[in-house]
């Protein structure tokens, strides 16, 4: 991409650039300040590249091969600027410059399109399995309430009828239950899925 440039602007040709070294020099130092001017860019922005931490195995796939492709592609272009710099016109460099950048463009945009859509269809997963949860607790809680109403109706028909000894009975009865219950707290799934935690 700057090549082509440097030497029609400095009407020189490939052979002087590389056997003449203050050209030779001229065009390592505009590549280094064009890079440099680049990695700044990003150091100032703060622009991290994570492209692996939230992608799927096809995501990945996906990307693995459009980086492939945009490699052969630069190959291909540099091939042709290099081999042919004398007879391309700097408007052919010029656009296939533009239509490599515009390549790079849109393979970014589609990738943080696919890592939005990743994220969200991660984040709707997350939302149904906590809205399972909350249905199941729900219900649990709807049980215990009409295990509680049984309970305290029973508890006030005793004391309605004044049968002390079927309210004693009644309650050595809620006493076993509630022991059976307090032993079903073993298998509470924290300690049977990470017995070491505990």
């Amino acid at each position: 991409m700057i090549l082509n440039p440097y030497v029609t602007i400095l009407k020189i040709t490939t052979d002087k650039l590389n056997t003449i070294p203050i050209y030779n020099i001229g065009f390592l130092l505009i590549n280094y300040i064009i890079n440099f001017v680049l990695i700044s860019i990003l150091r100032f922005r703060k622009i991290k590249i994570n492209l692996f931490e939230d992608v799927d195995k096809k995501s990945k796939q996906i990307i693995y091969i459009n980086f492939v492709f945009g490699i052969f592609t630069l190959i291909i272009q540099a091939c042709i600027i290099f081999y042919y710099m004398d007879k391309l016109p700097i408007v052919i460099t010029f656009l296939s410059c533009i239509s490599l950048l515009s390549y790079l463009i849109i393979s970014i945009y589609s990738l943080t399109r696919v890592m939005k859509l990743t994220l969200t269809t991660r984040k709707l997963e997350s939302a149904e399995e906590y809205n399972k949860t909350l249905h199941i607790l729900h219900d649990s809680v709807r049980g215990f309430k009409h295990d509680f109403d049984n309970i305290v109706t029973t508890i006030g028909g005793y004391v309605r009828t004044d049968d002390m000894e079927g309210l004693k009975n009644y309650y050595v009865q809620l006493e076993d239950d509630c022991q059976r219950v307090n032993n079903l707290y073993l298998l509470n799934p924290e300690i049977v899925n990470n017995p070491r935690h505990l």
